[in-house]
C-alpha cells in the first residue's frame, strides 16, 4: 500500500496536538506522520488547550501563592500576605518573555483572580511599613537621628548622635519604648539600630564635676575648703585663705 503525509493543525496557538488514533499511523505522537494505506483506514486527530505556567513570587518580605501550571483561558487564584512590618501594594505581571501582559482582574488586590492568556510570572510587591521615632535629650546636649526627616521604614537602619554642650558629658541612651536592646551600643554617642516599630530614645547627659584641693603655703594657719571637694561646672566656690 502507498504512504500518505498525516499532518495536524491546532486552530490557534493556544491549543495543542495531543495524538493520532487509528491503525496504520507510523508516529502518533507526531502531527507530522504517515499512515500506511493498505486497507482502509479511519484516524483522528485530537487537540487539547494548551497549558501554561504562572509562577508568583515576591518583592519585599511576605508570602505568595498560586503558582502552577493551569489550561489556557483557565482562572488562577493568586494571594499575598505580608511579613510583620510589611503591606501588600500590588502586583506586577509580566508574561514569559517579560512583557507587561493583561489578565488581572485587580493588581491592587492581595487575593486576585488571573485568566491565564500564556505564561505569566506575577511579583507581589511588599513595601516595609512606617513609623515613628522620637529623639529626645536631657540638659546638656542634643540628640538628634542622623538621616533625613522620614517616613521611618520598618526593617532599615537608623542612627543616632548626640552633641554636647560645653561642661557636660553625654552618660548613656535610654528608651521608653523599652528599646534599648535595639541599639548596637548604649553607652556610646553614635549608635544605630534596625527599626521593628515605634521607638522613642532619649539622650541623657550630666554636668561635668572637678576636684578643687586647696594648699596651705608657709605661714597660713588654715584654709577653706579644707579638703579636697568636687563641684559640677561652672560652680562658683569661695575660697578662704587664714
Amino acid at each position: 500500500g502507498s504512504v500518505v503525509q498525516l499532518r495536524a493543525v491546532p486552530t490557534d496557538v493556544h491549543r495543542e496536538f495531543v495524538q493520532w488514533t487509528g491503525s496504520g499511523v507510523a508516529n502518533p505522537s507526531d502531527a507530522n506522520t504517515t499512515v500506511l494505506m493498505s486497507q482502509d483506514r479511519h484516524v483522528t486527530a485530537y487537540f487539547q488547550v494548551r497549558n501554561y505556567n504562572v509562577t508568583t513570587t515576591k518583592r519585599g518580605k511576605g508570602t505568595v501563592s498560586g503558582s502552577g501550571i493551569y489550561p489556557y483561558g483557565s482562572d488562577a487564584n493568586i494571594s499575598a500576605t505580608p511579613d510583620l512590618g510589611y503591606q501588600f501594594s500590588h502586583w506586577e505581571n509580566f508574561d514569559s518573555n517579560s512583557n507587561p501582559t493583561s489578565g488581572l482582574d485587580n493588581n491592587l488586590s492581595a487575593s486576585a483572580t488571573l485568566t491565564v492568556q500564556g505564561g505569566h510570572a506575577l511579583v507581589a510587591v511588599f513595601d516595609p511599613l512606617p513609623y515613628n521615632i522620637t529623639v529626645n535629650s536631657t540638659l546638656g546636649g542634643n540628640a538628634t537621628i542622623m538621616q533625613a526627616p522620614g517616613p521611618y521604614l520598618f526593617d532599615n537602619t537608623y542612627t543616632l548622635s548626640t552633641k554636647t554642650e560645653y561642661g557636660y558629658s553625654f552618660n548613656n541612651w535610654s528608651s521608653s519604648s523599652n528599646s534599648e536592646n535595639l541599639l548596637s551600643s548604649t553607652t556610646s554617642s553614635i549608635s544605630s539600630f534596625t527599626l521593628n516599630g515605634d521607638v522613642a530614645f532619649t539622650g541623657n547627659f550630666s554636668e561635668n564635676q572637678y576636684l578643687l584641693t586647696v594648699n596651705i603655703g608657709a605661714g597660713g594657719a588654715s584654709v577653706l575648703p579644707a579638703t579636697p571637694t568636687n563641684y559640677t561646672h561652672s560652680t562658683q566656690v569661695p575660697i578662704t585663705a587664714t
